[in-house]
């Protein structure tokens, strides 16, 4: 039987749950895998710091050689968070001839390119399972099981803490701030909740995705991003209304213009395999011009559920120690991307004059699919739900900014998936 020695750089929740969980599988692994799977150093920043599980003293160090440039250490995984130090790290570790296990979407998404090309310069493994929704197998999927596709869209929920404000405030008509109050006291949001709520969190996770899906770099800079700070009660009740989920989706298409990378939110039909993913869960649905429409849901966070990603990355890097690093050269080229799309929208609008609201989409080139008058009106203007057909992005802005602010005022633009 193979013995593999295992660096960890950080020993917070998620290192915790990797020695947990490897701990608690170790001997089920070996039967299956036949590897013996041993941590021996572990990267802290304070080794008198609580932790969530006692960690042998022995193993702790605050030094990043100890586990990146240890001659006994064949795999470093990753979960330090963020981007720096954390890619330098990685990259110390790989040119050190080890392979690097990473859940560090941030550092992925960023510096990908550097990331990869020293794994292939130095011949050794860089495995992300547990960057993108942690225990759904979905990187897997496009890097294995997927080969024999052309994935021409991807559209997910891929942030848990998001996933469960949307679904809390549709189900018990609560408040933005409240919801978010209380997953923060439930530990589901961050004491800094901005890198989820703004969608920053998604679109690193989309990077990923769609560029594993079409082959090429996807650029985080280029993905348009729209968090959930500004959603109301009114417009997911609205969008229940009329047989609508509301949530923060993350979608990527490949169209004749080039690649369509964006995160926010949305409303789908109630029929749609998204529609009903509730809670802290996250999902992935694509498209594939051989597979169809297919959906992967699980867990998307949590020690756990990312720590069983990671330790599954940690086999395969185990019995893959002598190969070669194979990445698509394709993915270090960047990818047209698209500057425009087309969506249908859901626009609430106070105006005084429902004739001239229209005459102003009309102009712009944007078709309205119904307007409808809800509640009454105050100070001489009557709310409007204003539902167009697909549409340009542009045009629906354009139209939006020539709104007379004299006659009308917009509460809300909320585009419309399918």
């Amino acid at each position: 039987m193979k013995t593999v020695n295992i660096g960890l750089l950080g020993g917070g929740n998620i290192g915790c749950g990797v020695w947990t969980l490897l701990q608690d599988m170790r001997q089920d692994i070996q039967k299956r895998c036949h590897v013996d799977l041993r941590i021996t150093k572990i990267l802290v920043r304070d080794i008198n710091e609580p932790r969530p599980c006692a960690l042998p003293p022995e193993l702790l160090t605050t030094n990043p050689h100890d586990v990146t440039r240890a001659d006994n250490i064949q795999i470093v995984a990753e979960f330090l968070g963020g981007i720096q130090p954390a890619a330098m790290y990685m990259q110390d570790a790989m040119a050190h001839k080890k392979a690097v296990v990473t859940a560090n979407k941030a550092a992925l998404a960023t510096e990908g390119a550097s990331l990869r090309a020293a794994a292939s310069a130095n011949h050794v493994g860089l495995h992300y399972e547990a960057s993108v929704c942690a225990a759904i197998p979905v990187i897997g999927a496009f890097k294995h099981s997927l080969q024999a596709n052309r994935v021409t869209r991807i559209m997910g929920i891929i942030n848990g803490t998001t996933n469960y404000i949307l679904s809390e405030m549709a189900q018990h008509n609560k408040d933005y701030q409240q919801v978010l109050a209380e997953a923060q006291r439930l530990g589901l949001a961050e004491p800094d909740p901005s890198s989820d709520v703004q969608g920053r969190d998604a679109a690193y996770k989309l990077s990923i995705l769609a560029s594993l899906a079409f082959g090429g770099q996807v650029a985080v800079q280029h993905i348009y991003t729209e968090g959930i700070t500004g959603v109301t009660p009114e417009d997911i009740l609205c969008g229940k209304d009329r047989g609508y989920a509301l949530k923060l989706l993350a979608i990527a298409k490949m169209g004749e213009h080039g690649v369509e990378a964006r995160v926010h939110p949305a409303l789908i039909p109630n029929n749609h395999p998204l529609a009903g993913v509730n809670g802290a869960f996250n999902a992935v649905h694509l498209t594939g011009h051989a597979c169809g429409d297919m959906t992967f849901m699980g867990k998307g966070a949590g020690p756990m559920p990312t720590a069983g990603a990671v330790i599954s990355d940690i086999i395969n890097a185990a019995e893959a120690l002598a190969h070669l690093y194979i990445e698509e050269e394709s993915q270090e080229q960047a990818l047209s991307m698209a500057e425009d799309w087309q969506s249908a929208y859901f626009i609430r609008i106070l105006a005084e004059d429902e004739a001239g609201v229209a005459a102003v989409f009309a102009r712009e080139g944007v078709s309205l699919a119904s307007v409808e008058q809800s509640g009454e009106g105050t100070g001489g203007r009557v709310p409007l739900i204003c539902t167009t057909r697909p549409a340009s992005e542009r045009a629906v802005r354009a139209a939006l900014e020539n709104l007379p602010p004299s006659a009308c005022s917009v509460q809300s633009v909320i585009r419309v998936e399918s």
